[in-house]
């Protein structure tokens, strides 16, 4: 075999293992728990967790996000101001005689409506520096119908969408296959408006998985022609 036939197939055989290391795998289901045990248990791996302690003072995150642990959170989808004390990092249980209070120390008040009549759809988006294979909060008063937490990837392509079982109680979710949220929106679909909160925040962390270097590529593509010549050869 030619020097240039040589070099034309090894082109064409590292070409070809580029492209399967590129393949990408069908989105993972999302298997939603209400039970902080059993979650910690099934999610595996290290689980940390923000617990919004270290907020000292009000922080709305009403038209700018607020950094939290991994992340940061924001009320998206809408320009009305916020006359409620919700969309808020705050030591107080967001009024109302206390129904929205999770366990008495500082909390997220969070507020997403879905108003037709002024085009309010208003939603709450939490976007994680580190993706994270899971997800869990406690929760108090969140709607068991009609608020879903939608789960995207970093392309912002929808993994899944889940409700929560019961509505005051620990909330969260697993995603197996490998899948990886970069981001997560809480939104309303009914015409009316969700009020909730949620405290000590836990998540696991995916494990990132390094690229192929080209030079590995290319050892492979060495590997392969080295035997389609063997077979030649014989």
């Amino acid at each position: 075999m030619s020097f240039s036939k040589s070099l034309t197939k090894l082109s064409a055989i590292t070409i070809g293992v580029v492209l399967i290391s590129g393949t990408t795998t069908a989105h993972s289901s999302v298997i939603a728990f209400s039970d902080r045990t059993v979650w910690s248990s099934a999610v595996g791996g290290p689980v940390a967790t923000e617990d919004f302690e270290s907020f000292n003072s009000i922080q709305e995150f009403v038209t700018n996000p607020v950094s939290i642990l991994n992340g940061s959170i924001q009320r998206v989808n809408s320009s009305i101001p916020e006359a409620l004390p919700f969309n808020r990092i705050s030591a107080e249980p967001g009024g109302f005689g206390g129904d929205y209070d999770v366990n008495g120390t500082i909390q997220v008040n969070a507020r997403i409506d879905n108003f037709v009549a002024n085009t309010s759809d208003a939603r709450v988006r939490l976007d994680f520096t580190t993706g994270v294979s899971a997800w869990g909060a406690d929760f108090r008063s969140i709607s068991t119908t009609n608020t879903v937490l939608d789960i995207f990837d970093a392309g912002d392509v929808l993994i899944g969408s889940v409700t929560a079982p019961i509505r005051d109680a620990f909330f969260g979710f697993n995603l197996d296959a490998g899948e990886v949220a970069a981001s997560i929106q809480f939104r309303y679909l009914a015409d009316s408006q969700d009020l909730f909160a949620f405290d000590d925040m836990s998540f696991v962390a995916a494990p990132s998985i390094p690229e192929s270097s080209t030079l590995t590529i290319f050892a492979l593509g060495l590997a392969a022609l080295g035997i389609a010549r063997r077979k030649t050869a014989i």
